[in-house]
């Protein structure tokens, strides 16, 4: 894709835009499902901790801040792993990108 639209001629900066918003789109969605993921599975633990060890308290906690973290990292390693090779050939020659696939 990235030769193609190259060979269209897109300039590197639309190529970046491009795949940075992919690349934020898929880990805003991958990051609701850990997020939903995370508020069944830790109340289910808990439930079964509790029941197997007498404990007194809830031993994991699921709330806004680990929300929060879990989005910014998935949000950030997504952004790097995206910039990283889209980097790299966007300063090749658009053929030479099309040539090696």
């Amino acid at each position: 894709e990235i030769g193609i639209l190259r060979a269209l001629g897109a300039s590197k900066k639309t190529l970046m835009n491009i795949y940075i918003l992919e690349s934020i789109t898929v880990a805003i969605i991958v990051s609701l499902i850990a997020n939903i993921a995370g508020l069944i599975v830790v109340p289910i633990i808990n439930k079964n901790l509790l029941s197997l060890f007498w404990l007194a308290y809830r031993p994991l906690s699921y709330g806004l801040v680990e929300i929060a973290f879990v989005t910014i990292i998935g949000v950030v390693i997504s952004i790097l792993s995206a910039i990283t090779p889209l980097y790299k050939m966007s300063k090749d020659d658009p053929i030479n990108i099309i040539k090696n696939l």
